[in-house]
Order: C-alpha cells, then sequence, then structure tokens
C-alpha cells in the first residue's frame, strides 16, 4: 500500500476514533425519570389510536394500572404516618428511649398492613421489628444488639426513604429526612 492512500486513511480512522470517544465521555446520562414508568391515572385515555383492544396486553394494562392506583391511593394515605415514625426512631435512637417510636408504630402497622404490595410489607416489617427489637435490646443494655439492629434499621430505612421520594406526597420532608440520615 502506498504512503499516499495509508496516511489519509490512518488519520481518517484516528478522527473517527476520536469523535467516538469524545461522544461517548461526553453524552448525557439516564437519570431515574428517564428510567421510571409512568404512573398509570383512572383518568388516562388509554382506548385512543395505537392502543390494542381486546388483546392479552389489555387485561396487564389493567392490572398494572389498579397497582399503580393502589400503590398511589397508599402514598398519599400513609406517607405521613411512615414518615412520623422515621423521624422518631431518628429523635430517639441515640437516647435509647422507646416511648414515642411505640405510639407511632401503631400507625406504622396500620400502613404495614394496607400496603398493596407482599414484599414491601415483609420490608415494612423488616422496619417495624428492627426498631421494636433495637428498644428492646436498648432496655437490656446489650449495645452489641442495638448496633446490629441500628444497622438493619438504617438499611430499611434508606430503602424506604427512597421509594417514597419516587411518589412524595411531601418532597421537602422526605428530603430533609434523607439528609438527616446523612450527616
Amino acid at each position: 500500500m502506498s504512503t499516499d492512500i495509508l496516511y489519509p486513511v490512518l488519520i481518517a480512522l484516528g478522527c473517527g476514533t476520536f469523535a467516538a470517544l469524545v461522544h461517548r465521555l461526553t453524552r448525557p446520562r439516564p437519570t431515574r425519570d428517564d428510567i421510571a414508568t409512568p404512573l398509570l391515572m383512572p383518568s388516562d385515555d388509554l382506548t385512543g389510536p395505537g392502543a390494542d383492544i381486546g388483546t392479552a396486553g389489555d387485561a396487564q394494562l389493567t392490572q398494572a394500572r389498579s397497582e399503580a392506583l393502589a400503590l398511589s391511593t397508599w402514598h398519599r394515605s400513609y406517607e405521613d404516618a411512615l414518615l412520623c415514625f422515621i423521624e422518631a426512631v431518628d429523635a430517639l435512637e441515640g437516647q435509647g428511649k422507646g416511648e414515642i417510636a411505640k405510639e407511632v408504630s401503631a400507625e406504622l402497622h396500620d400502613a404495614l398492613e394496607a400496603h398493596p404490595a407482599a414484599e414491601m410489607r415483609g420490608e415494612l416489617a423488616g422496619l417495624e421489628s428492627s426498631v421494636g427489637a433495637m428498644i428492646e435490646a436498648a432496655s437490656r443494655a446489650d449495645e452489641d444488639a442495638v448496633d446490629r439492629h441500628r444497622v438493619i434499621y438504617r438499611e430499611y430505612r434508606i430503602s424506604w426513604l427512597e421509594r417514597i421520594d419516587q411518589f412524595a406526597v411531601d418532597p421537602k420532608r422526605v428530603r430533609r429526612a434523607i439528609h438527616s440520615h446523612r450527616r
């Protein structure tokens, strides 16, 4: 191959590689909003052009809509109870007292029983029981057990704050709770 052809080809390949690298490094990254599934509301018109009527997908779509509506309703009804519980536990976490946490635990228990998803009910039960175990261990002055249950509580706390942040009724309060944990 002659250098009259080789050099222009190498220059073109080098420029193409450089352009591809710059594009890869500077492209916008997808955010949580780009990836999130839109919440379907009962007012959404799903019978217009492009909607498949009478297919097996209709049953799935109807089920997805009802699940999304149930989840949205749950968040509107119980977000406050969950945040009150988390705030009470956070306030008492270093003190070893559990009176207030026991009071708001009843509201959390109602939220737990009303949650439409079985797996999330289990996680709420884990949050509630980890706090109960932490309070019990503190009453016995068992610091190792308190620390173990505190770690479990904090893991559930993080996952639930992230979860309610997706459908937040009071976004400022949720953000405050998230940031109070990071101090």
